[in-house]
């Protein structure tokens, strides 16, 4: 039995989605011609932004809340990817809407060595997740071959906690290290 599906992009569906490249995108930024929309996380557009860019994070994505006034529109995200379904959303929302996704993301824009803004030099909530779980998996397997055996509990509970936030969308080491952030001055 199929307990979920993976939904897939047809190529007829990817060739629907107009790009623009970084370079071309800095242009029509210094023309002011665009509406310049972020659909990362707030976690990541706090770490390095392009400047003027609206935090629209993907889920929160409507033609409700984009109204380009007459401008086009650009949506990026860190790779494409999210960029690529913020923009075929919006198209199928309000077909009138020139949307297009910057290729490659912020991390092409960066690579063009493009300015970016900064509001927090913090990384981000996530990555510090994956820095401290990797920590804990790698030390509990080397413990239990050097030490004992029962400290492979360690990697087990880690993947677990992994898998529940995969799961659920909500992981529960995220939630304490904002509550630590938060406490620290």
């Amino acid at each position: 039995m199929l307990l979920f599906t993976i939904p897939t992009l047809s190529w007829s569906q990817s060739q629907q989605i107009a790009t623009i490249t970084a370079k071309e995108l800095h242009e029509l930024i210094d023309q002011q011609e665009i509406e310049l929309i972020d659909v990362r996380n707030t976690d990541e557009f706090v770490f390095a932004f392009i400047d003027g860019a609206k935090s629209l994070p993907l889920p929160l994505v409507t033609g409700q809340q984009v109204k380009p006034r007459g401008k086009k529109v650009v949506v990026y995200c860190k790779s494409g990817k999210r960029g690529a379904k913020a923009t075929q959303a919006l198209k199928e929302q309000n077909p009138e809407i020139e949307v297009l996704n910057l290729q490659g993301g912020i991390t092409e824009w960066i690579k063009a060595d493009l300015p970016t803004k900064t509001i927090s030099k913090q990384v981000p909530i996530m990555r510090q997740v994956q820095i401290i779980v990797g920590c804990l998996i790698l030390l509990g397997l080397l413990l239990s071959h050097f030490v004992s055996s029962y400290f492979l509990l360690l990697p087990l509970c880690m993947g677990s906690g992994l898998l529940m936030a995969g799961f659920t969308g909500w992981c529960g080491m995220a939630e304490l290290l904002n509550w630590v952030h938060a406490a620290l001055p």
